[in-house]
């Protein structure tokens, strides 16, 4: 085992390289977003080229998508602390954008199913490879930015794969969308397999603090069923999880029925709606993303607990700045070119930008907590239990509550809904309360006295 006083010296090898690493893997996360969304911009040349009704086009492309993505992130995950990482993501990252390609020359609506099932499994390979890479590339006081900056991929991929997507679908067919949504991610793949290393997992350790007990890998023995008992028995770790699947929730509604709302209570065109929606994304969740980053890698040289502090604080703020966005009157603020632009859009900036803070400094948290034998199959359970509670329940939940409030609420029922669906960020927040102390004692149980 390294000691202490190697361990900045190898750090400052490590950041030669990270940066590097960290720019590829965020252009991985973009084109993987791209890939996972493009099939929604899709939908109508896709309709009326196979003839399938909207119930099988979101069957195939959420529902089913999303189970195997779940399945498979789990074994993916729990493979990643056996091998290579980075041959782990890059070899992923080659398939689901080989098969995103295929989906542009398939001949019927089931060979595009099943390619897609394949693009899922596939995308799972990303789950617990990157984020445990980022903190094994990474010293602790500069791990929540890196980790902010690689989930910058996520907006600017929902952006590129609507806006882009949709052009080149008008102007050269969805077959030509398919193929040059996968093309970027070939070359990436590539090039993450041949010039980024694999950093070493002793090394890693290492960077966590400026002195760590040597971990005895028992993982690499461990079934998966034997690696989820010893996770949920790590108390933090179970409270930040149970924590973020909650607040995924009204994030996960927020960002699928933005467009409805504003269609419905503030009366925009679908044109105009998806474009406010996807500006509040970037405007709003990039910025949150980076700057809680940036924020808890100073505050943590104080005090570790500002680690999940500030996600406490971020719900928190995000939860009126949401319940204003749809409560708010149906004003006009200004009039850009065409497009009128609500009041609500300020609250919605807002509510998109503290939302934010959860993401990267939780998933740090999490790296920080686990050691690098089990690290990667941590982050991967991590990200399916609020994925699969974001995806599988916030939408559902936002539909059911709106058309429960529909007879007597009319037109509004969906803002009225979504106000209450907002809300749930509070439990959240008490469960990242609960987390804060047994946080703090297992990184003083993990470095060295």
């Amino acid at each position: 085992m390294l000691s202490a006083a190697s361990a900045p010296k190898m750090s400052n090898k490590f950041l030669g390289s990270a940066g590097f690493a960290l720019l590829i893997m965020l252009l991985i996360h973009m084109t993987k977003t791209v890939d996972r969304n493009i099939m929604g911009v899709l939908f109508e040349p896709l309709k009326a080229e196979f003839a399938v009704s909207d119930t099988l086009l979101g069957l195939v492309a959420g529902a089913i998508f999303g189970v195997l993505h779940a399945l498979a992130s789990i074994v993916l995950g729990h493979l990643s602390d056996r091998m290579s990482r980075v041959k782990l993501l890059s070899t992923a990252c080659v398939i689901w954008s080989g098969l995103t390609m295929v989906c542009g020359v398939v001949t019927s609506f089931w060979q595009l199913a099943f390619a897609r099932a394949g693009v899922a499994m596939a995308e799972a390979g990303s789950a617990g490879t990157a984020v445990p890479l980022i903190a094994e590339m990474f010293p602790a006081n500069r791990r929540s930015l890196a980790t902010g900056i690689y989930f910058l991929g996520a907006p600017f991929g929902v952006l590129i794969g609507i806006g882009l997507g949709s052009w080149i679908a008008q102007h050269y067919g969805w077959r030509a969308a398919f193929f040059m949504a996968g093309l970027p991610g070939l070359l990436l793949g590539i090039l993450l397999y041949f010039f980024v290393r694999e950093p070493s997992r002793a090394v890693s350790e290492c960077l966590q603090t400026a002195s760590v007990k040597p971990a005895v890998n028992h993982a690499k023995q461990e079934g998966i069923y034997t690696s989820i008992k010893v996770l949920i028995a790590n108390r933090p770790y179970l409270l930040l999880t149970l924590a973020c699947a909650l607040a995924s929730i009204p994030a996960t509604a927020f960002g699928t029925w933005g467009t409805s709302f504003l269609i419905r209570t503030h009366h925009l065109s679908l044109q105009h709606a998806g474009l406010l929606t996807g500006l509040i994304g970037i405007g709003g969740n990039a910025l949150g993303t980076l700057f809680s980053g940036w924020l808890v890698d100073r505050l943590i040289l104080r005090n570790r607990a500002w680690q999940v502090r500030i996600p406490m604080l971020g719900l928190l703020l995000a939860t009126p700045m949401g319940m204003l966005y749809f409560l708010w009157p149906t004003d006009v603020l200004w009039n850009l070119g065409r497009l009128p632009v609500p009041t609500v859009m300020l609250f919605g900036v807002l509510f998109s930008f503290f939302t934010a803070w959860w993401i990267a400094p939780t998933y740090t948290a999490v790296s920080n907590l686990i050691g690098a034998e089990r690290r990667g199959f941590a982050i991967a359970l991590f990200g399916v239990a609020f994925t699969a509670v974001g995806m599988g329940l916030g939408p559902l939940l936002v539909g059911a509550v709106s058309d429960l409030l529909a007879p007597t609420s009319g037109a509004d029922s969906l803002r009225y809904a979504m106000a209450l669906i907002i809300s749930s960020s509070l439990y959240a927040v008490w469960l990242m309360r609960l987390a804060i102390q047994p946080y703090q004692r297992a990184l003083a149980e993990f470095t060295a006295d």
